[in-house]
Parts: structure tokens; C-alpha cells; sequence
């Protein structure tokens, strides 16, 4: 596999990660329907980087073969990537 392509897998994991501490730290939350995340309203995205940080300085499994740097990058990807406070999925106009 290419170096390209490993570096791409490897912000994709970081950035599911990220999804993870989001979740974890009550920023996002899975739409009960259709797994998409929605961002939670009035949540301190604080919260977020401050467990990221908690969990690299514990060496969590959850964030073994990342960076702090990497990590919080993820953070920040989970939350542009989700930005929406309700579900988008379209059944919910039918």
C-alpha cells in the first residue's frame, strides 16, 4: 500500500476516534434511526478535547497509535464533519 494511502486510513481512524471521544464526552450522539450524528445541542465542545487529552495521557486503547496532536485533530474532524443538531436522513420529510 502506498505511503499516500496509509497516511488518508490513518486520519480516517483518527478522525473515528475523534468520533468516539465526541460521544463519549456528550458533544455528538447517534441518531436513534439511522447512526447519523448529530451534534449535541448546548454541548461544550471543551469537553471534547479535554477527554482526548485525559485519554492520551492514560494511554487508552482507544486512542493507542495516535499522537495528541492526531487525536485532537480528530476531535475537530468528528465536529465539522457533524454539524447538524437534528437528523438529516430523509425519511424524516416524508
Amino acid at each position: 500500500m502506498g505511503s499516500a494511502k496509509e497516511q488518508m486510513l490513518h486520519e480516517e481512524a483518527a478522525t473515528a476516534v475523534g468520533e468516539e471521544i465526541c460521544v463519549r464526552a456528550g458533544v455528538l450522539s447517534p441518531c436513534p434511526q439511522h447512526n447519523e450524528m448529530l451534534l449535541s445541542t448546548g454541548s461544550d465542545l471543551v469537553s471534547a478535547y479535554k477527554l482526548a487529552s485525559a485519554l492520551v495521557r492514560d494511554r487508552d486503547p482507544l486512542v493507542r497509535g495516535f499522537s495528541h496532536r492526531e487525536v485532537t485533530d480528530g476531535v475537530k474532524a468528528a465536529i465539522e464533519g457533524n454539524p447538524a443538531e437534528e437528523c438529516t436522513h430523509p425519511s424524516h420529510y416524508d
